[in-house]
């Protein structure tokens, strides 16, 4: 029997040795122990839902089902695993629709083992974290951040709230259902704000304040 302070966790890659790796990682961690590994991303979905492991690693570009609709396929059931999500530097991936996909983290797959563990202890403790070097890669390819300050931006107490809340991982539907502000209202002050702010620089930068990029 497992022991109930364990970490339970499916590790899918379509590469042997990196799930090898992981796997032989995790292993010299107490806190965690794999219960189940895929190499595509429909094997990953049957074994999670399968296991029901508390944490599910997976590769984002997988044969047969990719990360993405593995994640969305998993926000159908009422069993939802944290999940951290792997690129590699070579792979492009929208950094957008990482935000948006509902996984709890997203790292490359270079990052080194003592700040992996520290990226998925975080996630099991405190909700999304993303490494540093994920974010700095999406910086590379659209450009650098813009400067804004006080001055230049004028934001509402709605718009504080609700930029607030989707920094913390919150999508526009469950912010109008928590604010008690109609859908249409949220659309529009989040298009006011973003008139004035590039919507990248603002995700990154508001990442940093709220703790959910890991240095």
């Amino acid at each position: 029997m497992n022991n109930s302070n364990e970490v339970t966790v499916v590790i899918a890659d379509d590469h042997p040795l990196v799930r090898f790796g992981l796997k032989a990682y995790l292993a010299g961690e107490p806190r965690y122990k794999v219960v189940g590994e895929a190499s595509n991303g429909l094997e990953a979905y049957n074994k999670i839902l399968a296991l029901q492991p508390q944490l599910a690693i997976l590769d984002i570009v997988m044969p047969k089902m990719d990360g993405f609709e593995v994640v969305r396929k998993l926000h159908a059931f009422p069993f939802k695993p944290k999940i951290l999500l792997l690129t590699a530097v070579e792979e492009f991936v929208d950094p957008f629709e990482v935000l948006n996909s509902g996984a709890d983290g997203a790292v490359l797959k270079d990052i080194k083992p003592r700040e992996f563990l520290s990226v998925i202890d975080s996630i099991m403790e405190r909700g999304k974290v993303y490494s540093k070097a994920f974010f700095q890669l999406a910086c590379n390819r659209y450009g650098t951040l813009k400067s804004y300050t006080k001055e230049t931006l004028s934001i509402s107490d709605l718009q504080q709230k609700i930029i607030s809340m989707r920094l913390n991982g919150y999508h526009f539907a469950e912010i109008s259902d928590i604010l008690k502000v109609d859908f249409s209202v949220i659309a529009s002050e989040i298009t006011k704000f973003l008139e004035c702010v590039d919507e990248f620089d603002f995700l990154i930068r508001g990442s940093y304040r709220t703790g959910i990029i890991f240095d």
